[in-house]
């Protein structure tokens, strides 16, 4: 029997590169909307199947754990609105990139402050 194969495998690997160009915009007091773009080419490793973006909550009483909501990749450029969040608090959130063979290094933290509640216009 044969055994062993020392050629280089061509399997997927998850991505080698994170998200790029990740900035956060408050959109309301409780949603910020989060875009990216995807990680460069030639660390993609295969086709980019889909983002998980991870939220937390940067406040002394949270316990520091993120949430993990997931979407599919659309093109080269993403758009994601984390709703449902807190008035007037900070969150920090990392993005990674998946592809079939797993998920990649996720970009570094960064943070945005919900916008404190006024009156609604429009």
């Amino acid at each position: 029997g044969s055994s062993g194969s020392s050629g280089i495998s061509t399997e997927e690997a998850a991505p080698d590169g994170p998200p790029m160009d990740v900035t956060l915009q408050p959109v309301t007091s409780q949603s910020i909307q989060v875009t990216w773009k995807a990680p460069k080419k030639e660390l993609q490793n295969g086709v980019i199947r889909g983002y998980q973006i991870g939220y937390r909550e940067n406040s002394p009483g949270s316990n520091g754990q993120y949430s993990i909501v997931e979407m599919k990749a659309t093109g080269d450029s993403e758009v994601y609105t984390l709703d449902n969040l807190k008035k007037f608090a900070q969150y920090g959130v990392v993005v990674q990139a998946f592809n079939r063979a797993g998920t990649g290094p996720s970009s570094s933290e960064i943070n945005a402050t919900t916008l404190e509640s006024g009156p609604s216009s429009g």
